[in-house]
């Protein structure tokens, strides 16, 4: 697949992004097995994302209005954003 995905949270009283995993696969719960399975039912989830071999946590949390400036949705609504190839290089060139 390769998407890269952007973890972010509050850090520092700021939403930050604090980290970024490439993905490998991505599998629906049902194809799954044992425990595995019923974690993801009895938490409401029907995919499995697997990442690949990057997966990194960043030193320092990068406020997200400091990378990606103004404008911006707050909080949760910036959950699916999609950003730009060039705003995802200049995350990806800040660590």
């Amino acid at each position: 697949m390769g998407y890269t995905i952007f973890f972010a949270r509050k850090a520092g009283g700021k939403d930050s992004i604090i980290g970024h995993g490439t993905v490998k696969e991505v599998q629906r719960t049902e194809n799954l097995s044992g425990e595995e399975r019923e974690h993801c039912e009895k938490m409401g989830w029907t995919r499995k994302i697997v990442f690949g071999e990057t997966v990194m946590r960043y030193g320092v949390p990068l406020p997200i209005k400091d990378v990606l400036g103004e404008g911006l949705p707050r909080g949760n609504r910036i959950h699916g954003y999609p950003l730009t190839r060039a705003q995802a290089a200049y995350i990806l060139s800040e660590v």
